[in-house]
């Protein structure tokens, strides 16, 4: 758990305490989580040393300690608030407060989601103070959505889960290798359950099994694709991990018969039909279909007589995609969005400067926050100076890259930027980015991100719809006049690869393709580590987002860019 998912539900413990009118603990959670989020560190790796520094409260440490070590369920569980914690269900909803939370409860004795959900159902609702038609409305518009951001396994938490799956099957008798499958292995950034694939020895089949029974796992009569119930025997099991409940399917194949098992369920029911699985004519022996002893995925695909399909298009629409054509992490020069300790950032710049120069970037872009940032220790003017002056220090030391200073500047409600004209001007790049007012009006919102292309300083524009895996939808845009805009205009359009946004979707990025937009692969990063996150996370989504090359402008020569950035 990073420093800012630890802030974050310390916020929503804050707003648990303002609920039950205990102000005053809200406020000291409320600082401890700004504390927490601009920490240079990783807490979870140094609480006892924040407790030194600190010396918080016994509730206030318990709730960091309970927090990392037994995960957000215990945390709230164990929290010492005068209401029911389930009350965070109804506080995740967009526009809905304390105050109004405070009231569901006095007045309804609403507790949970589903307590809410009845309630407007039943019409036992009706306005009250701070509570008005609209938002009962909308509420009714927004639950739904919240149960389905509940229910789905961001791309972050389904890979955690599965790695300790992988680890913890591997001990078992019997069980040789076990890899990824499904909508995990297709890089979906929500999947509907984790699944995995194992090899197993027949001989010990028995054995195995025993042991699989004791973890919980009950066996599945399949209603899929013949040809993939022929192939693999599958078991289901429902944990919790991170406050949420994640449906884990398992496919057991034996040796022989390993790797056509993992071509087939590694895709949907079109790459199904792509390499002839479901033709409803087709009734030769599996071992016709499926010779066995494959030695590797590709001779499956020949043994079909098509052509290779690389895991992340093994879906409806893209199966026939040409995977040469895409981009792929060894294309990209440089990463254009990343932090450092002058906002929220963990690591320094030159920091930052090292990291890159170790994966091969012939250039990079330092992005600190803008003085509205005011959560993320955002920049002011003179702030911005002093870091421009650092950074011409920086160049000098590291002649091997070049070092863009650069801002990711809020575009505020009015459809101004956060910093003038002249600021602006003097930096080498622009992100501009929406981090407040997501609830505006399609329109409003729209007005919003085309004024910031109109620009003449803006270069990209970050997180286009402002989504949150799992915790926030993307707010309403006219993606025709958005795209037609970034076209004209040449402003490239960003793929964030923070796992918890994952912004722009692919299909998005489709549409914007075939638009004619341009991109920015970018990592966000927050810490040196986060570099990690153009490889581990956005090239798949860029190729599930059919991108090409020569449409993203990080993989470009820095004589292409610059030419670019100056135009």
């Amino acid at each position: 758990m990073d420093n800012r998912t630890i802030a974050r539900h310390l916020r929503m413990m804050a707003n648990l305490f303002e609920v039950a009118n205990q102000h005053i603990l809200a406020r000291v959670y409320r600082e401890i989580a700004s504390d927490v989020r601009s920490l240079p560190y990783a807490l979870k790796d140094q609480l006892d040393q924040y407790q030194d520094r600190s010396k918080l409260p016994e509730d206030q440490y318990r709730s960091l300690f309970a927090l990392i070590h037994f995960g957000v369920k215990n945390a709230f569980q164990s929290l010492s608030v005068d209401v029911p914690t389930s009350l965070r269900e109804v506080l995740a909803l967009p526009g809905v407060g304390p105050d109004v939370t405070r009231a569901f409860y006095e007045n309804w004795d609403i507790t949970n989601l589903s307590d809410l959900k009845r309630a407007l159902e039943s019409g036992v609702l009706h306005p009250a103070k701070g509570i008005s038609r609209r938002m009962l409305d909308l509420l009714q518009q927004e639950i739904p959505k919240l149960e389905r951001r509940m229910r789905l396994i961001p791309i972050a938490l389904g890979q955690s889960v599965a790695h300790g799956w992988q680890e913890h099957l591997l001990k078992i008798p019997g069980i040789q290798r076990v890899e990824w499958t499904g909508e995990l292995r297709r890089q979906k950034a929500l999947m509907e359950n984790v699944e995995l694939i194992v090899e197993a020895e027949m001989n010990t089949w028995h054995e195995t099994l025993q042991e699989l029974l004791k973890e919980g796992f009950v066996a599945e009569n399949s209603h899929g694709a013949e040809a993939r119930t022929e192939l693999v025997q599958e078991y289901r099991l429902m944990m919790e991990a991170d406050d949420k409940k994640i449906p884990i399917r398992l496919y057991f194949a034996e040796n022989k018969n390993f790797y056509p098992a993992w071509v087939v369920t590694s895709g949907d029911q079109a790459h199904e039909t792509y390499i002839g699985a479901k033709n409803a004519d087709f009734t030769a022996e599996l071992s016709l279909r499926y010779p066995a002893g494959a030695p590797d995925e590709e001779a499956v695909y020949q043994t079909k007589a098509v052509h290779f399909v690389i895991p992340t298009l093994r879906e409806e629409g893209s199966v026939h995609k040409d995977p040469y054509s895409l981009v792929s992490y060894a294309a990209l020069q440089g990463d254009l969005h990343m932090h450092t300790t002058y906002s929220d950032g963990a690591n320094k710049i030159e920091d930052m400067v090292r990291g890159c120069i170790a994966r091969g970037y012939q250039y990079m872009a330092i992005t600190d926050h803008s003085q509205a940032a005011k959560i993320a220790n955002g920049l002011s003017e003179e702030r911005l100076k002093r870091q421009h002056e650092e950074i011409l220090r920086i160049r000098e030391k590291y002649p091997e890259i070049t070092i863009l200073h650069g801002t990711e500047v809020d575009i505020m409600p009015d459809a101004t930027l956060d910093f003038n004209d002249e600021v602006l001007s003097s930096l080498d790049l622009v992100v501009a980015s929406i981090h407040t007012s997501f609830y505006l009006s399609k329109e409003d919102q729209t007005a919003r991100i085309l004024a910031a292309i109109a620009s003449p300083h803006v270069d990209i524009i970050g997180h286009p719809t402002g989504r949150m895996l799992g915790r926030r939808d993307s707010y309403a845009l006219d993606f025709h006049q958005i795209f037609a805009a970034a076209t004209t205009h040449r402003v490239a359009l960003e793929l964030n690869c923070n796992p918890s946004r994952l912004d722009l979707d692919p299909e998005i990025l489709r549409l914007a393709l075939s638009a004619g937009c341009l991109f920015s692969i970018d990592s966000d990063a927050h810490s040196f580590h986060d570099l990690e996150r153009i490889p581990a996370y956005g090239i798949s989504q860029a190729q599930r987002g059919w991108l090409p090359t020569d449409h993203v402008i990080n993989t470009w020569s820095w004589e292409m860019l610059n030419s670019w950035l100056n135009q």
